[in-house]
């Protein structure tokens, strides 16, 4: 019997990461977990991964953007303590969709990202909305 998966298959590097979707792939959001390291420790990686285009619709209903005025929304991460080995992760991004190869390039950035800390950090190149 076929495969009717819409996912391609695994590559190597992507079977080196494991995490457990708390949410369905493919959408707008998506939360999931997984280990890594953070600061020399192992902890678990609680994670929403939201793409820019969401970001941007929420603050429109919000009230916080005008749909007049042009906004500039960067990528970033946003990083909290939640427990002793529990760290609460949020990531903006830049894509139209969070799918399974977003949730492994967005995991392998965690992993080798080698200065984060707490707080939020913006990267790469922002976007112009509308």
């Amino acid at each position: 019997m076929a495969d009717s998966s819409p996912q391609p298959p695994l590559t190597e590097i992507q079977r080196q990461f494991d995490y457990t979707a708390l949410s369905p792939l493919g959408g707008q959001t998506a939360h999931i977990r997984f280990t890594g390291h953070f600061q020399g420790r192992q902890v678990i990686w609680d994670t929403r991964l939201v793409t820019l285009q969401e970001i941007y619709q929420q603050g429109k209903t919000a009230g916080t953007f005008s749909v007049d005025k042009p906004v500039l929304l960067p990528q970033f991460i946003e990083i909290e303590q939640m427990g002793k080995a529990e760290m609460a992760l949020k990531i903006g991004i830049d894509v139209p969709a969070i799918d399974a190869p977003t949730v492994f390039k967005s995991m392998i950035m965690i992993h080798n990202y080698k200065r984060l800390r707490i707080g939020r950090h913006e990267y790469g190149p922002s976007r112009q909305f509308p």
